[in-house]
C-alpha cells in the first residue's frame, strides 16, 4: 500500500534537481493551463516548447499518491519538469483543480439511446476509435468470439496492412489539422496492442506475436507519418516493447522463436537509438519483465 505523501513531496522525490527547479519556474509562470480531478485521476495540460500543451496525468488513491506519467518526450522515467509543475499547482493552488464527475458515474446517467448515439458519434470523428472498438466489443461480448476471430485471422500480414492503413488515416488532412488527432491515431494502435495480448491470453500466443510483429514492422516503416512534436509516437515504442516483454515472456514460446524476435527487435532498436529514443525495447530483448 502506497504510504500518504503530499503532491510536494511526490515532486520533490521523484524528480531530479533541475527537473524539480524548472518545474517550479513553471508553476509560477502560468504553464500549467488546467487541472481537472476525477475522483482519484487528475489531467493537467501544461504549456511546454511546443505549440500543443502536455497532457500530464497522476493518480491518487485514499490520500495517497500512486503514478504520474506525461505525454512529453521525457515523461517516461523520471518526473519531467512539466509533472512537477501539475504537481505543485494542484498542491498550492487547489482553488484551480476543476472537479469533474467520474466517466463510469456520467455515463451511468444516459439513455440506453443516448450512450448508442454518443459512442456512434464519437466513432465518426475519431480515426482511431473505431479500431480501438473492434478490438475491445468480440471480448466483452464472448471470449469465444475473440479466441476464433483469433484463430482465423491471416496474423502478421492483416494487421501489419491494418496498421498501415491507421497510420495513413491523417494523410489527407492538413498538417496543421492532423496534429490533434495524432493521439487517436495512436489509440487505434493501442486497441491492436491489446488485441495482441488478448490472443495471447486466449492460448494463440504464435498467432499473438505474428499479429505483434505485424503491427511493429508497418510502425517502423511509417510511424514517422505522425507528428512527434508532443512525444506520443516515440512515446507509442515503449508501449510495443512493453507487449513485446510480456508475451515473449510466455511459458509456451519456444526459445528459437524467442531468439528470432529478439534479433528482429535488435533492428528496431538499433535505428530507435540513433534518433534518441532511449531503448524502448530494450526489456524485451534482455527479457526483462
Amino acid at each position: 500500500m502506497a504510504r500518504p505523501i503530499d503532491l510536494r513531496d511526490a515532486a520533490r522525490e521523484k524528480a531530479d534537481a533541475q527537473s524539480f527547479q524548472r518545474g517550479r519556474e513553471y508553476a509560477r509562470q502560468g504553464a500549467v493551463r488546467s487541472i481537472t480531478r476525477r475522483r482519484d485521476t487528475w489531467e493537467a495540460r501544461v504549456k511546454g516548447s511546443r505549440p500543443r500543451p502536455y497532457r500530464v496525468e497522476f493518480r491518487t488513491e485514499g490520500g495517497a499518491f500512486r503514478d504520474a506519467s506525461c505525454s512529453c518526450p521525457m515523461g517516461q522515467g523520471a518526473f519531467c519538469k512539466h509533472i512537477v509543475a501539475a504537481l505543485l499547482v494542484a498542491a498550492e493552488h487547489p482553488e484551480r483543480v476543476d472537479e469533474a464527475p467520474d466517466l463510469e458515474e456520467a455515463l451511468r446517467k444516459l439513455s440506453e439511446g443516448e450512450l448508442r448515439r454518443l459512442i456512434l458519434d464519437a466513432a465518426a470523428a475519431r480515426p482511431g476509435l473505431r479500431l480501438f472498438l473492434d478490438a475491445r466489443m468480440p471480448g466483452l461480448i464472448s471470449p469465444a468470439v475473440e479466441r476464433r476471430k483469433a484463430a482465423e485471422s491471416s496474423s502478421g500480414a492483416a494487421t501489419h496492412k491494418q496498421a498501415s492503413k491507421l497510420l495513413h488515416s491523417l494523410d489527407r488532412m492538413r498538417r496543421s489539422e492532423a496534429y490533434w488527432h495524432v493521439e487517436e491515431v495512436l489509440l487505434g494502435l493501442d486497441a491492436m496492442v491489446e488485441a495482441c495480448t488478448l490472443r495471447a491470453a486466449g492460448g494463440f500466443t504464435s498467432d499473438a506475436l505474428e499479429s505483434l510483429g505485424g503491427l511493429t514492422a508497418a510502425y517502423a516503416e511509417e510511424w514517422r507519418l505522425l507528428d512527434d512534436s508532443g512525444g506520443g509516437p516515440g512515446g507509442f515504442w515503449y508501449r510495443l516493447g512493453d507487449a513485446w516483454a510480456e508475451l515473449l515472456g510466455l511459458p509456451d514460446v519456444e526459445e528459437p522463436v524467442r531468439a528470432m524476435w529478439r534479433k528482429t527487435l535488435r533492428g528496431y532498436e538499433t535505428e530507435l537509438v540513433k534518433i534518441g529514443l532511449v531503448k524502448p525495447l530494450e526489456a524485451a530483448i534482455l527479457g526483462r519483465p
